[in-house]
């Protein structure tokens, strides 16, 4: 899935953090993710400046129940048929890694790959550069990326970070679906099937509420939705610096199947004026639930690493 990006509201303070299902690096201020495949159980993200792509990153979750990671890197180097060089960097989370560099292709022409695995995180990790591009900064991007590479623990909250737009999703929602464009960046979360999170955030905060105000932001969500948003008018809300709405109420299908298992549901929008951005979170669960979850993920947007301050 190629994603787009309008430069001019990453802001101009680096680094730029880039975090995605459960591991983060940073880079200089105009990295950027170029196209992003896959989920959380297995994905690559190819990372660039705009222009040209710099380092590609590959992701999977390691299989359940013992796994043999040293097994693992050397089935991975011998199908690259290559032979690791001796202490490879093991970032933050990092149990066993193994890497080669300059690994020919061919006349003129190599490749740096970066292996490692996370018994914490449940995760395997590849990091890869070539000079395909024939830029010479692509030659110190694997080294650069792997001084700030950290993988998060499976059952803490996860950072999500692209575009200069940060999010954190609580121990156990998974990502199921995404809405990335330019100026509306949505991530829809599941956990244990029956229970839904969405985060969203929206820029400039200042167009998008002349157009649409905070009311009908929570009516209009980026994903297709069987349940109708609650009814009444929300209440205010203000929290951290932010001001905005929460509704509360339960969505049900539309007539005649309203009374059919419907979903408790809290939403809140608020306006970041420090950033200029509309912030939204949403929580949908079979049962009625305090508001503490929406308001923890709304006032963590952008607050560790996933905006430029």
């Amino acid at each position: 899935m190629t994603t787009e990006h309008n430069s001019a509201a990453q802001g101009a303070c680096p680094p730029a953090v880039i975090a995605w299902c459960g591991w983060r690096l940073e880079g200089p201020d105009d990295w950027r993710p170029l196209k992003i495949t896959g989920d959380p159980a297995k994905g690559s993200m190819m990372i660039g400046d705009g222009e040209r792509p710099l380092l590609f990153v590959q992701w999977r979750q390691a299989p359940a129940g013992t796994f043999d990671a040293e097994r693992w890197l050397q089935k991975r180097f011998r199908k690259l048929r290559a032979l690791p060089e001796q202490q490879a960097p093991r970032p933050a989370g990092i149990d066993a890694a193994a890497w080669v560099r300059a690994l020919e292709l061919r006349e003129g022409l190599s490749k740096s790959v970066w292996c490692g695995y996370s018994r914490s995180a449940g995760l395997l990790l590849e990091l890869i550069t070539t000079n395909v591009t024939g830029a010479d900064d692509t030659r110190d991007a694997l080294e650069r990326a792997l001084a700030t590479t950290a993988v998060a623990d499976r059952a803490a909250p996860c950072l999500w970070s692209l575009y200069g737009v940060g999010f954190v999703s609580p121990p156990g929602f998974e990502l199921v679906r995404k809405h990335l464009f330019s100026g509306d960046i949505a991530l829809g979360f599941k956990r244990k099937r029956r229970e839904g999170l969405l985060l969203r955030q929206v820029y400039p905060a200042g167009m998008a509420v002349s157009r649409r105000p905070l009311e009908r932001w929570l009516q209009s969500p980026p994903f297709t939705e069987r349940r109708r948003p609650p009814k009444g008018t929300p209440a205010a809300w203000a929290g951290s610096g932010l001001e905005g709405i929460m509704r509360q109420g339960r969505r049900r299908l539309p007539s005649p199947l309203g009374w059919c298992n419907p979903r408790y549901a809290t939403a809140i929008a608020a306006v970041d004026a420090t950033r200029d951005r509309l912030l939204i979170a949403e929580r949908v669960t079979p049962r009625a639930h305090d508001a503490g979850l929406v308001v923890s993920c709304i006032e963590s947007m952008n607050a560790e690493g996933g905006a430029h301050a």
